[in-house]
Formats: structure tokens, sequence, C-alpha cells
């Protein structure tokens, strides 16, 4: 049964100045992104994982007329198909088994007035795309299990992982809701067409993770930035990002060096973090406090083995020694 507030689900807080990078492909985004904003047409923005759909989505939003007014977003690929329909549409008491009492209120009903995003909507299932193209086309729905037709007033902008036009072509996805959908089309660039914005992104991220700590500017080395530079980033910049906030962790607080990168970008130890590595939340605590929580953390979970938690963490077996020689761990 759902049961977050849709209401609280997302709030546009990101500008077109928030966008990081002078690629032309980028910029070319950016500058089309710009104009569709002063319109109220849908929207179709399209980009691998991690390449920044939502951030775009939330400035077209915040750029247009009506910045006030909600934006509410919805992760098609988050949600199980049984509840799809639920969180969509919203439900009145006694709809279905589970249903809460007083029902819920949907995305839909809650974007009212203002803009709905439709995040990897090449994964709503055909039936779920067959009711959204009747709402698009009428602009009226009825929640689950009620009579009552809300009348929408709602800019619809739909992102997604894979290209739309292939997903047309092997059925997976409605030829009739794709061309409803598609008024307007964004292309994101990936990260690896966009060599001259790594670094860029790089300090800005080392930048803002050091004023959220309290701490200086960290210095990086040269070597650090050719590495970043010569990653293919997989997973774009929500990686980059990822991977700056680790290196800071995993450092001394003054400089960023290669022993702080992950073995899979220094190609030292071609590997994959271990999907289980531990999770660490900045917060306001030290720097010696997130790494020593994210080091012992990691050692707990490879069972005090050396080897393992040194291939978890992306490190040299020598660098974990001295780190756990430092925080007095494994002794």
């Amino acid at each position: 049964m759902p049961t977050r507030e849709v209401e609280s689900v997302h709030t546009a807080t990101y500008q077109f100045s928030d966008i990081l990078g002078a690629s032309p492909a980028l910029r070319q985004a950016i500058n089309f992104a710009r104009r569709a904003s002063r319109m109220a047409s849908r929207i179709v923005i399209l980009g691998e994982s991690g390449t920044g759909k939502e951030l775009f989505a939330q400035a077209i939003h915040n750029a247009g007329n009506e910045p006030d007014r909600p934006f509410v977003g919805i992760s098609c690929a988050a949600i199980p198909n049984n509840l799809i329909e639920a969180e969509l549409f919203g439900y009145e008491e006694g709809a279905f088994t589970g249903a809460r009492k007083g029902g819920q209120k949907g995305r839909l009903e809650a974007a009212n007035g203002g803009t709905l995003f439709l995040d990897e909507v090449n994964s709503l299932p055909l039936a779920v795309q067959a009711k959204l193209l009747r709402v698009l086309q009428e602009m009226t729905f009825s929640p689950l299990g009620s009579n009552h037709l809300v009348r929408l007033d709602v800019r619809v902008i739909a992102a997604g992982n894979t290209n739309l036009a292939d997903e047309v072509q092997a059925g997976t996805f409605r030829s009739d809701l794709y061309y409803r959908l598609n008024v307007l089309e964004i292309e994101l660039p990936p990260l690896r067409e966009r060599k001259g914005d790594v670094e860029l992104l790089a300090k800005t991220f080392w930048r803002k993770l050091c004023a959220r700590m309290n701490l200086p500017m960290v210095t990086v080395e040269p070597a650090v930035l050719e590495m970043l530079n010569a990653y293919s980033w997989p997973g774009n910049v929500r990686e980059l990002q990822n991977v700056c906030e680790r290196a800071l962790v995993l450092s001394d607080g003054a400089s960023i060096r290669l022993d702080c990168l992950p073995r899979h970008i220094t190609g030292k130890n071609v590997t994959v973090l271990a999907a289980g590595q531990p999770e660490v939340a900045l917060g306001h605590a030290s720097m010696d406090d997130l790494c020593e929580n994210m080091v012992r953390k990691t050692l707990e979970a490879a069972g005090g083995n050396i080897s393992k938690a040194s291939e978890t963490l992306g490190i040299a077996r020598t660098t974990l020694y001295r780190k756990m020689k430092k925080y007095g761990l494994g002794q």
C-alpha cells in the first residue's frame, strides 16, 4: 500500500545556474531547455542514468512563468507495478485491500497547477501507459475507487534512460503516448563526452563538501585529475560525485591523492566496488570520524579480512593498515 505523502516527494530547488559544464553538447542542451521553459509544452528529457535529468526538469520548472507552483516527481522504476496506479492517480478509502483510511491524493492531483516529472517513464507498465495517455488527452482523471472527475492543469516533463523511440519499436512503449509526451526533446550528453567538464565538476564537489564540513579546501594531486579525466564514467555525474565524496573521506583532510581513488578508476587492480560497501552520511561529523566509521564498517562487513576490506574500499592494503593503526582498529 502506498504510504508516502505525495506533496513531500520533491521540491524544485535547482536552477540553470546549478548545471555546471562548458562542453558544447551540454551548453546546447541548456540553451534549448531555457527556451523550452518559457512554453507550457510537454518535454521528454533523454539521457543515461546520472546525467542530471531531474536537475534539468527542476531548472525548467523554476525558469518558467510560475516557479512557485508545485513540482512533483515520481520515479516510475522505483514503485512496484501493482502500486504505480495508486501513486499516480490516488485512491478513495476502500478502493482496494490495504487502502489507507481516508484515501490518498495521487501525484497527478498534487502537481495540479504546476509540473509533474515522470522519471524513467519507460518503466511504466503498458496498462498504466494507456491510462496516462487518456489523462493527457482529456486532462481529467478519476482517483481509484471514485467517480469524481479531477480536472488537470499540469505540465508534464518525462525522462527516460533509454531511447524511447527504440522502446516504441520494441513494443514496450506506446507510440501514441510517445508522440503525446514528446513535443520537445532534450538529450543530455554522458559525462564521457564532456571530458573538459570532469575537472570542473570534481573541484566543485570537493569545494562544496569541504565547506559543508568546515574544512579548508583540499589540494588535489595532478595525477588524480589525470585519472578522473581518463575514466569513462558509466555512472556519469552521479558516479563522479560519489567518488569525490569517498575520496575526501579517505583523504587526510588536506590532500586528495591517488590512493584515495577506487581501484577501478586508477587501474591498479581493476575491480568494481562491492555493492555492499557501507554508505557514510556526511552530516556534521569530522573527517576523522567519517573515515574511521567507513573503515570500521568495511572491516566488520569483511569479517576482518584485510584483503577483502581493502578491495571493497578500493585502497591499497598498506593504506588500510595505516588507517587501522591511526584509529586503533583491529588491535
